[in-house]
């Protein structure tokens, strides 16, 4: 008889980990749903708890040119210290090879502006202590960077995205951050314009809002969650000198210049009918 097809295995690395718990599996999507966001939770199988950084390999056979819906997850964070680890390259694709290409990390990063300099700082953070680990050198923003805003989207493959508001260029960068390194990359189309001396940012995971102190007014942009691209924003009067915002039911702008207000809008970004509330 012929011998029976070749078949692979699916793993990949861990890296940063100190706590324990941690435990990955490759899932189905739920019925009905085309990814591990949907109605129906994922069906998991090949459970494996990870308790090194290193290589692993998830105890699941797949044919070559397999090419279909499964994806390697995180079921259970670390504990002991309290990780929060993310995934890259999870979607299960097989090329006549094992899929080594899986990465878990579980490092976590903080940027801080400089205006100084116009540049921001990238730290490691310690799971244990907090303590904070300079990485490499700053990274080039634009003229007098003084808010910025991080966003994680977690899909099939984890992005996270850095945007600072650029005082002094009446701009905004945005960044892509590589989840193994911290390492800054400049988002395609960076820096885009805003309005006149942007000081403050909010986000719903899907617009970002940045209100602008010197030509009285917010900017909303639809954030392309695959590349971290701003869409041409769409503008709205606010009180004078708008230095605050904030996204949770609503969109509240707390203008500092002499109007002593704040300025709602609802979550399309146009005036409440109350306009600014004393």
């Amino acid at each position: 008889p012929p011998p029976p097809p070749a078949t692979y295995t699916v793993g990949g690395t861990v890296s940063g980990l100190v706590g324990s718990g941690l435990t990955l599996a490759n899932c189905t999507p739920g019925p009905g749903v085309s990814s591990r966001v949907g109605y129906s939770p994922p069906i998991c199988h090949s459970v494996l708890q990870v308790g090194a950084n290193g290589a692993f390999t998830l105890d699941s056979a797949y044919s070559a040119g397999y090419s279909g819906s499964d994806f390697v997850a995180i079921t259970q964070q670390p504990t002991s210290p309290a990780q929060y680890c993310v995934l890259n390259n999870s979607k299960v694709s097989i090329h006549n090879a094992n899929d080594t290409s899986v990465t878990v990390s579980c490092t976590r990063f903080s940027y801080i502006t400089n205006a100084a300099d116009n540049t921001l700082s990238a730290y490691s953070v310690d799971a244990n202590t907090g303590a904070l680990t300079a990485i490499g050198t700053p990274t080039a923003a634009g003229e007098s960077p003084h808010a910025i805003l991080g966003l994680d989207y977690n899909y099939f493959d984890d992005k996270k995205y850095v945007f600072v508001a650029n005082g002094g260029s009446n701009d905004v960068s945005a960044f892509i951050v590589d989840s193994a390194t911290g390492t800054l990359n400049t988002v395609p189309g960076s820096p885009f314009p805003a309005g006149t001396d942007p000081q403050a940012m909010a986000s719903d995971g899907s617009y970002l809002y940045v209100a602008n102190a010197g030509s009285d007014n917010v900017s909303a942009y639809t954030i392309d969650v695959n590349t971290g691209t701003l869409a041409k924003p769409s503008t709205f009067a606010t009180g004078k000198s708008p230095t605050s915002i904030v996204r949770s039911a609503a969109v509240f702008v707390a203008n500092h210049g002499g109007s002593n207000d704040i300025s709602a809008f609802n979550t399309s970004v146009t005036p409440m009918p109350d306009g600014s509330i004393p």
